[in-house]
Protein backbone atom coordinates (compact mmCIF):
# COMPACT_ATOMS: atom_id res chain seq x y z
CA UNK A 1 0.00 0.00 0.00
CA UNK A 2 1.27 3.30 -0.19
CA UNK A 3 0.40 7.03 0.08
CA UNK A 4 -1.35 8.64 -2.87
CA UNK A 5 0.04 11.93 -3.87
CA UNK A 6 1.16 14.14 -6.81
CA UNK A 7 4.54 13.18 -8.56
CA UNK A 8 4.51 15.40 -11.36
CA UNK A 9 8.08 15.90 -12.82
CA UNK A 10 9.59 12.86 -11.13
CA UNK A 11 9.70 9.02 -12.89
CA UNK A 12 6.27 7.82 -10.87
CA UNK A 13 7.77 4.18 -11.23
CA UNK A 14 11.26 4.93 -9.38
CA UNK A 15 9.42 6.82 -7.17
CA UNK A 16 6.79 3.94 -5.80
CA UNK A 17 10.23 2.68 -4.41
CA UNK A 18 10.59 5.54 -1.80
CA UNK A 19 6.49 5.22 -1.36
CA UNK A 20 6.59 1.98 -0.26
CA UNK A 21 9.58 2.06 1.85
CA UNK A 22 8.20 4.85 3.70
CA UNK A 23 5.09 3.37 4.44
CA UNK A 24 6.96 0.26 5.74
CA UNK A 25 9.37 2.48 7.61
CA UNK A 26 6.04 4.25 9.23
CA UNK A 27 4.80 0.53 9.60
CA UNK A 28 7.89 -0.43 11.34
CA UNK A 29 8.29 2.33 13.63
CA UNK A 30 4.69 2.27 15.13
CA UNK A 31 6.18 -1.61 15.88
CA UNK A 32 4.32 -3.72 13.92
CA UNK A 33 7.58 -5.64 13.37
CA UNK A 34 11.28 -5.48 13.41
CA UNK A 35 13.46 -4.74 10.31
CA UNK A 36 16.52 -2.86 11.13
CA UNK A 37 17.63 -2.80 7.73
CA UNK A 38 15.34 -1.03 5.49
CA UNK A 39 16.35 2.21 6.96
CA UNK A 40 19.59 1.99 5.53
CA UNK A 41 18.25 2.02 2.16
CA UNK A 42 16.13 5.40 2.34
CA UNK A 43 17.00 8.09 0.12
CA UNK A 44 17.85 11.94 1.31
CA UNK A 45 13.86 12.84 -0.02
CA UNK A 46 12.81 9.97 2.02
CA UNK A 47 14.53 10.58 5.13
CA UNK A 48 13.60 14.31 4.77
CA UNK A 49 10.09 13.23 4.77
CA UNK A 50 10.46 11.67 7.62
CA UNK A 51 12.19 14.84 9.23
CA UNK A 52 8.99 16.48 8.28
CA UNK A 53 6.61 14.71 9.95
CA UNK A 54 5.81 12.43 7.20
CA UNK A 55 3.49 10.45 8.35
CA UNK A 56 0.71 7.91 7.37
CA UNK A 57 -2.49 6.95 8.52
CA UNK A 58 -3.62 3.88 10.45
CA UNK A 59 -5.35 2.31 8.04
CA UNK A 60 -2.32 2.60 5.74
CA UNK A 61 0.13 1.15 7.88
CA UNK A 62 -2.13 -1.37 8.54
CA UNK A 63 -2.44 -2.32 5.52
CA UNK A 64 1.25 -2.62 5.10
CA UNK A 65 1.64 -4.95 7.89
CA UNK A 66 -1.01 -7.20 5.94
CA UNK A 67 1.07 -6.93 2.90
CA UNK A 68 4.33 -7.53 4.00
CA UNK A 69 2.99 -9.82 5.84
CA UNK A 70 1.31 -12.25 2.99
CA UNK A 71 4.67 -12.14 1.63
CA UNK A 72 6.44 -13.51 4.29
CA UNK A 73 3.96 -15.93 4.51
CA UNK A 74 4.43 -17.34 0.88
CA UNK A 75 8.21 -16.84 1.41
CA UNK A 76 8.32 -19.12 4.41
CA UNK A 77 5.89 -21.42 2.89
CA UNK A 78 8.09 -22.13 0.00
CA UNK A 79 11.33 -22.60 2.71
CA UNK A 80 9.06 -24.97 4.53
CA UNK A 81 7.82 -27.43 0.97
CA UNK A 82 11.48 -27.55 -0.05
CA UNK A 83 13.07 -27.91 3.17
CA UNK A 84 10.52 -31.03 3.72
CA UNK A 85 10.65 -32.58 -0.10
CA UNK A 86 14.50 -32.81 -0.14
CA UNK A 87 17.36 -34.19 1.96
CA UNK A 88 19.61 -31.20 -0.04
CA UNK A 89 17.04 -28.60 -0.32
CA UNK A 90 17.61 -25.55 -2.10
CA UNK A 91 15.74 -22.76 -3.00
CA UNK A 92 15.66 -19.97 -5.49
CA UNK A 93 13.77 -16.76 -5.20
CA UNK A 94 13.51 -13.98 -8.27
CA UNK A 95 11.43 -10.92 -7.07
CA UNK A 96 10.71 -8.82 -10.00
CA UNK A 97 9.88 -5.20 -9.30
CA UNK A 98 12.06 -5.59 -5.80
CA UNK A 99 12.07 -1.85 -5.18
CA UNK A 100 13.82 -1.62 -1.91
CA UNK A 101 12.83 -4.38 -0.19
CA UNK A 102 14.15 -5.68 2.53
CA UNK A 103 12.82 -9.18 2.91
CA UNK A 104 15.71 -10.80 2.15
CA UNK A 105 18.04 -9.47 4.71
CA UNK A 106 15.11 -10.01 7.58
CA UNK A 107 15.21 -13.59 6.50
CA UNK A 108 19.06 -14.10 7.12
CA UNK A 109 18.09 -12.28 10.01
CA UNK A 110 15.29 -14.99 10.91
CA UNK A 111 13.01 -12.15 11.27
CA UNK A 112 10.24 -13.26 8.70
CA UNK A 113 6.39 -12.49 9.99
CA UNK A 114 5.16 -15.87 10.35
CA UNK A 115 4.06 -17.42 13.45
CA UNK A 116 3.89 -21.01 11.57
CA UNK A 117 7.59 -21.53 11.67
CA UNK A 118 9.54 -20.68 8.15
CA UNK A 119 11.52 -18.44 11.09
CA UNK A 120 12.44 -21.90 12.33
CA UNK A 121 14.90 -23.03 9.13
CA UNK A 122 16.89 -19.86 9.45
CA UNK A 123 19.92 -19.86 12.14
CA UNK A 124 21.76 -17.61 10.16
CA UNK A 125 25.13 -19.41 8.50
CA UNK A 126 23.44 -22.69 9.83
CA UNK A 127 20.37 -22.46 7.74
CA UNK A 128 19.39 -26.19 6.46
CA UNK A 129 18.97 -24.53 2.90
CA UNK A 130 20.82 -23.76 0.24
CA UNK A 131 19.02 -20.27 -1.08
CA UNK A 132 20.02 -17.85 -4.49
CA UNK A 133 17.53 -14.82 -4.17
CA UNK A 134 17.25 -13.07 -7.46
CA UNK A 135 16.29 -8.90 -6.87
CA UNK A 136 15.62 -7.59 -10.83
CA UNK A 137 14.52 -3.83 -11.30
CA UNK A 138 15.87 -0.70 -12.59
CA UNK A 139 19.30 -0.08 -13.35
CA UNK A 140 18.85 3.46 -10.80
CA UNK A 141 17.30 1.35 -8.17
CA UNK A 142 20.25 -1.41 -8.37
CA UNK A 143 22.76 1.00 -8.32
CA UNK A 144 20.91 2.93 -5.44
CA UNK A 145 20.98 -0.98 -3.51
CA UNK A 146 24.09 -1.83 -3.94
CA UNK A 147 25.96 1.39 -2.90
CA UNK A 148 23.53 0.75 0.49
CA UNK A 149 25.07 -2.64 1.11
CA UNK A 150 27.73 -1.62 3.20
CA UNK A 151 26.07 -0.31 5.74
CA UNK A 152 23.98 -3.70 6.55
CA UNK A 153 25.65 -6.23 9.01
CA UNK A 154 28.37 -8.35 7.62
CA UNK A 155 26.14 -11.77 8.14
CA UNK A 156 23.46 -10.07 6.09
CA UNK A 157 25.62 -8.93 2.90
CA UNK A 158 28.51 -12.12 2.57
CA UNK A 159 27.63 -15.06 0.33
CA UNK A 160 28.25 -18.32 1.75
CA UNK A 161 27.26 -22.27 1.23
CA UNK A 162 23.72 -21.16 2.27
CA UNK A 163 22.87 -17.44 0.90
CA UNK A 164 23.51 -15.85 -2.33
CA UNK A 165 22.05 -12.55 -2.96
CA UNK A 166 21.93 -10.88 -6.94
CA UNK A 167 21.23 -7.44 -7.67
CA UNK A 168 20.06 -7.53 -11.48
CA UNK A 169 19.63 -4.21 -13.14
CA UNK A 170 16.29 -5.21 -15.57
CA UNK A 171 13.48 -2.56 -17.37
CA UNK A 172 10.71 -5.01 -17.14
CA UNK A 173 8.59 -3.07 -19.76
CA UNK A 174 11.69 -4.92 -21.70
CA UNK A 175 12.00 -7.93 -23.44
CA UNK A 176 11.36 -10.34 -20.60
CA UNK A 177 13.24 -13.26 -22.86
CA UNK A 178 16.23 -11.09 -22.13
CA UNK A 179 16.46 -11.07 -18.32
CA UNK A 180 15.73 -14.89 -18.05
CA UNK A 181 18.18 -15.94 -20.76
CA UNK A 182 20.77 -13.82 -18.79
CA UNK A 183 19.90 -15.14 -15.38
CA UNK A 184 19.61 -18.62 -17.07
CA UNK A 185 23.29 -18.23 -18.93
CA UNK A 186 25.53 -15.85 -16.97
CA UNK A 187 27.90 -17.86 -14.92
CA UNK A 188 27.88 -15.64 -12.17
CA UNK A 189 24.24 -15.94 -11.19
CA UNK A 190 24.63 -20.12 -11.07
CA UNK A 191 20.81 -20.57 -11.29
CA UNK A 192 19.56 -24.00 -12.38
CA UNK A 193 16.43 -24.49 -14.38
CA UNK A 194 15.26 -27.85 -12.44
CA UNK A 195 15.23 -26.51 -8.91
CA UNK A 196 11.97 -25.42 -7.08
CA UNK A 197 11.94 -21.24 -7.51
CA UNK A 198 9.66 -18.85 -6.50
CA UNK A 199 8.75 -15.70 -7.86
CA UNK A 200 7.51 -12.51 -6.38
CA UNK A 201 5.86 -9.77 -7.88
CA UNK A 202 5.00 -7.40 -5.58
CA UNK A 203 2.95 -4.01 -6.69
CA UNK A 204 4.56 -4.68 -10.12
CA UNK A 205 2.26 -5.80 -12.71
CA UNK A 206 0.21 -2.19 -12.27
CA UNK A 207 2.57 -0.22 -14.06
CA UNK A 208 2.55 -2.58 -16.93
CA UNK A 209 0.46 -2.71 -20.09
CA UNK A 210 -1.47 -5.31 -19.98
CA UNK A 211 0.37 -7.06 -23.11
CA UNK A 212 3.95 -6.76 -21.04
CA UNK A 213 1.94 -8.48 -18.12
CA UNK A 214 0.91 -11.40 -20.13
CA UNK A 215 4.09 -11.49 -21.76
CA UNK A 216 6.04 -12.26 -18.56
CA UNK A 217 3.61 -15.07 -17.42
CA UNK A 218 3.75 -16.73 -20.55
CA UNK A 219 7.85 -16.44 -20.49
CA UNK A 220 7.59 -17.38 -16.79
CA UNK A 221 5.68 -20.58 -17.03
CA UNK A 222 7.66 -22.09 -19.77
CA UNK A 223 11.16 -20.84 -17.72
CA UNK A 224 11.15 -23.01 -14.53
CA UNK A 225 8.75 -26.37 -14.87
CA UNK A 226 8.83 -26.50 -10.82
CA UNK A 227 7.84 -23.17 -9.72
CA UNK A 228 5.17 -20.79 -8.30
CA UNK A 229 4.21 -17.16 -8.46
CA UNK A 230 2.86 -14.85 -6.15
CA UNK A 231 1.25 -11.30 -7.15
CA UNK A 232 0.20 -8.51 -4.70
CA UNK A 233 -1.48 -5.56 -6.41
CA UNK A 234 -4.10 -3.08 -6.54
CA UNK A 235 -7.55 -4.00 -7.78
CA UNK A 236 -9.46 -1.05 -9.12
CA UNK A 237 -13.45 -2.51 -8.95
CA UNK A 238 -16.02 -0.71 -10.85
CA UNK A 239 -17.44 0.69 -7.69
CA UNK A 240 -17.32 4.73 -6.36
CA UNK A 241 -13.76 3.30 -4.61
CA UNK A 242 -12.17 1.86 -7.45
CA UNK A 243 -12.72 5.29 -9.34
CA UNK A 244 -11.21 7.16 -7.16
CA UNK A 245 -7.86 4.96 -7.02
CA UNK A 246 -8.13 5.13 -10.87
CA UNK A 247 -8.04 9.29 -10.87
CA UNK A 248 -5.56 9.15 -7.82
CA UNK A 249 -3.39 7.19 -10.09
CA UNK A 250 -3.63 9.28 -13.28
CA UNK A 251 -2.56 12.38 -11.38
CA UNK A 252 0.71 9.91 -10.47
CA UNK A 253 0.89 9.86 -14.26
CA UNK A 254 0.35 6.07 -14.22
CA UNK A 255 -1.08 4.65 -17.36
CA UNK A 256 -4.51 3.59 -16.36
CA UNK A 257 -6.24 3.35 -19.63
CA UNK A 258 -8.46 0.64 -21.22
CA UNK A 259 -4.95 -1.55 -22.23
CA UNK A 260 -3.58 -1.29 -18.70
CA UNK A 261 -2.99 -3.78 -16.38
CA UNK A 262 -4.29 -2.31 -13.95
CA UNK A 263 -7.85 -1.85 -16.27
CA UNK A 264 -7.88 -5.34 -17.90
CA UNK A 265 -7.27 -6.90 -14.74
CA UNK A 266 -9.77 -5.24 -12.37
CA UNK A 267 -11.22 -8.46 -10.78
CA UNK A 268 -10.22 -11.44 -8.98
CA UNK A 269 -12.02 -13.56 -11.86
CA UNK A 270 -9.88 -12.10 -14.74
CA UNK A 271 -6.73 -12.32 -12.83
CA UNK A 272 -7.21 -16.08 -12.13
CA UNK A 273 -8.75 -16.62 -15.72
CA UNK A 274 -5.17 -14.52 -17.16
CA UNK A 275 -2.76 -17.23 -15.04
CA UNK A 276 -4.56 -20.38 -16.17
CA UNK A 277 -4.37 -19.26 -19.36
CA UNK A 278 -0.75 -18.79 -19.59
CA UNK A 279 -0.51 -22.50 -18.25
CA UNK A 280 -0.58 -21.73 -13.99
CA UNK A 281 -2.43 -23.67 -11.99
CA UNK A 282 -4.31 -21.64 -8.98
CA UNK A 283 -3.19 -22.22 -5.50
CA UNK A 284 -5.08 -19.21 -3.62
CA UNK A 285 -7.09 -15.77 -4.80
CA UNK A 286 -8.30 -13.72 -2.80
CA UNK A 287 -8.74 -9.92 -1.63
CA UNK A 288 -6.40 -8.68 0.82
CA UNK A 289 -9.24 -8.10 3.40
CA UNK A 290 -9.72 -12.25 2.97
CA UNK A 291 -5.80 -12.50 3.11
CA UNK A 292 -5.76 -10.46 6.04
CA UNK A 293 -8.43 -12.21 7.76
CA UNK A 294 -7.57 -15.76 6.98
CA UNK A 295 -3.78 -15.79 6.54
CA UNK A 296 -2.75 -13.47 9.04
CA UNK A 297 -2.91 -15.41 12.44
CA UNK A 298 -4.65 -14.41 15.44
CA UNK A 299 -1.44 -13.52 16.96
CA UNK A 300 -0.60 -11.68 14.21
CA UNK A 301 -3.51 -9.43 13.99
CA UNK A 302 -3.14 -9.09 17.99
CA UNK A 303 0.27 -7.64 17.39
CA UNK A 304 -1.49 -5.22 14.90
CA UNK A 305 -4.33 -4.25 17.45
CA UNK A 306 -1.50 -3.81 20.44
CA UNK A 307 0.29 -1.20 17.80
CA UNK A 308 -2.79 1.17 17.23
CA UNK A 309 -6.57 0.84 16.90
CA UNK A 310 -8.23 1.25 13.97
CA UNK A 311 -11.36 3.73 14.16
CA UNK A 312 -12.01 3.97 10.51
CA UNK A 313 -12.60 -0.09 10.42
CA UNK A 314 -15.34 0.45 7.21
CA UNK A 315 -12.58 2.40 5.16
CA UNK A 316 -9.47 0.01 6.17
CA UNK A 317 -12.49 -3.44 4.67
CA UNK A 318 -12.84 -1.06 1.67
CA UNK A 319 -9.23 0.06 1.29
CA UNK A 320 -8.20 -4.18 1.24
CA UNK A 321 -10.95 -5.35 -1.06
CA UNK A 322 -9.21 -3.23 -3.48
CA UNK A 323 -5.92 -5.07 -3.23
CA UNK A 324 -5.50 -8.50 -4.27
CA UNK A 325 -3.08 -11.49 -3.42
CA UNK A 326 -2.78 -14.67 -6.06
CA UNK A 327 -0.60 -17.65 -5.78
CA UNK A 328 -0.32 -20.08 -8.84
CA UNK A 329 2.01 -22.84 -9.63
CA UNK A 330 2.94 -23.89 -13.31
CA UNK A 331 1.22 -26.34 -14.79
CA UNK A 332 3.16 -29.96 -15.05
CA UNK A 333 2.82 -32.78 -16.20
CA UNK A 334 1.91 -36.02 -14.40
CA UNK A 335 5.29 -37.42 -14.20
CA UNK A 336 6.94 -34.16 -12.51
CA UNK A 337 7.06 -34.04 -9.13
CA UNK A 338 6.25 -30.33 -8.56
CA UNK A 339 7.56 -28.93 -4.77
CA UNK A 340 4.14 -26.71 -4.58
CA UNK A 341 0.52 -27.40 -4.34
CA UNK A 342 -2.67 -26.46 -3.44
CA UNK A 343 -3.52 -28.79 -0.76
CA UNK A 344 -0.16 -28.33 0.90
CA UNK A 345 -0.38 -24.62 0.78
CA UNK A 346 -3.80 -25.08 3.00
CA UNK A 347 -2.32 -27.25 5.48
CA UNK A 348 0.33 -24.84 5.94
CA UNK A 349 -2.03 -22.11 6.46
CA UNK A 350 -3.88 -23.96 9.14
CA UNK A 351 -0.78 -24.75 11.22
Amino acid sequence: MSNITSLRGVNPILSTADEALNAKLSTIRKGYYKDPFLSHFASRSSSNKENRNYSYSPIIRRGTYGRVCVMDTIISYAIDRVVKKSSQPDLQVIVLGAGKDSAYFRLRAGLLIDSRGGNSHVKNDGMPISLSWYEVDQPEIIDFKKGRLSHLPDFCVKENNNFKHYLIPFDLQGNIHELLSSIESKECYRFDKSKPTLILMECVRMYLPFSSSCDILAAISKFVKDSMIAIYDPMLLEDAFGRIMRRNFIAMRFDVGEGSDLICQNTLKKSQATLEKFGFDMMLACDMLDAYQNILLNKEQNQANKCEMLDELEEFHLLMRHYKFLVAKVSTDDDIDSSFDAASFEKFLKK
